[in-house]
């Protein structure tokens, strides 16, 4: 396949799992009005017209390239392409990395991908307004955050070795959040634990838990009736923490996550809010390789080496 056959073929799974479904739309048909203002155009990220993911990019390499053989992992810096082009010295074919976490403009897209919450939040049942209102701030204080980062690292290294070099991310996460969400919806877990074992009978929940890293309760006991749950993987980044007492107001009972900050945790309990942290690398690991069987269901690859907290788990 060609580089930007994967690529695109990576982006229409995410789209097909977006929680937003059809607001999708809306979002590629503001990329194109933006794309159409003259002023924009030398500076526009012309993959936006199709791919609503801001985060997700070809960050170096020729769209038209052949691949067959990729590396692939959830964190893929410096370090780790300097990896492959050891390997690659010594015989192994490499064509491609790809990673999940983003890199270089990638970056810049994150917070806007908060966004996506906002439709998580309406289907919990919190009011519109409220909604945008709490992400919109997000949005805002963490591009903020990103202005300082030396964002092209990773890419000016893949440039100077010469390995292409793409990256995945919210189109993953709506993969494990749509997987996850069926999974729950199907299995109707009545208490925290029952969640616990669901989680567990996938792989990669099982790997991370043979590296003493299994998913965990942090807010709420086993025994705790699970009531609504709220899933929380995909949308880039935290949101203000205000939002546990609107979901509490909405009848959320059990947000299930990748991860929570101290200060977010402290804000959930304060709300009743039982909290089941299925693991960060786990998740993000099952999003890639729901992403990975949807591109391989095309065409497979001759191999695909895995890095940086990634195995591949295919369920094709």
């Amino acid at each position: 396949m060609k580089l930007i056959d994967i690529f695109k073929l990576g982006i229409e799974a995410g789209i097909k799992a977006d929680p937003r479904k059809d607001r999708v739309k809306e979002v590629l048909e503001e990329n194109k009005k933006l794309y159409e203002k003259e002023e924009n155009k030398e500076y526009f990220n012309e993959s936006l017209i199709w791919n609503p993911y801001n985060d997700s990019n070809i960050l170096y390499g020729d769209e038209n390239l052949d691949i067959k053989n990729i590396a692939v992992g959830i964190d893929m810096e410096a370090q780790e392409l300097l990896i492959v082009d050891r390997l690659r010295e010594k015989g192994e074919k490499i064509d491609l990395v790809l990673a999940h976490h983003p890199e270089g403009k990638s970056l810049f897209g994150l917070n806007k991908m908060i966004k996506i919450q906002e439709d998580l939040l309406l289907e919990a049942g919190v009011g519109v307004s409220t909604a945008e209102k709490i992400l919109n701030e997000s949005l805002v204080k963490y591009g903020r955050s990103l202005m300082s980062l030396n964002y092209n690292r990773a890419i000016d290294t893949a440039k100077i070795l010469d390995i292409p070099f793409m990256n995945i991310h919210t189109a993953a996460d709506n993969a494990v959040h749509t997987y996850l969400d069926e999974l729950f919806k199907n299995k109707m877990p009545y208490k925290l634990k029952d969640i616990i074992k669901i989680l567990l009978e996938e792989e990669e929940y099982k790997i991370a838990s043979r590296n003493q890293n299994a998913p965990k309760i942090i807010s709420g006991t086993e025994d705790n009736r699970v009531g609504k749950i709220y899933i929380d993987v995909t949308g880039g980044v935290e949101a203000n923490d205000s939002i546990y007492e609107k979901m509490e107001n909405a009848g959320v009972g059990t947000l299930i996550g990748m991860h929570m900050s101290e200060a977010h945790l402290k804000k959930a309990e304060e709300h009743n809010i039982n909290v089941i942290m299925a693991g960060h690398m786990s998740s993000d690991t099952l999003g890639v390789n729901l992403i990975l069987d949807a591109i391989e269901k095309v065409q497979k690859f001759d191999k695909v080496i895995d890095m940086s907290g990634f195995t591949r788990i295919r369920r094709i």
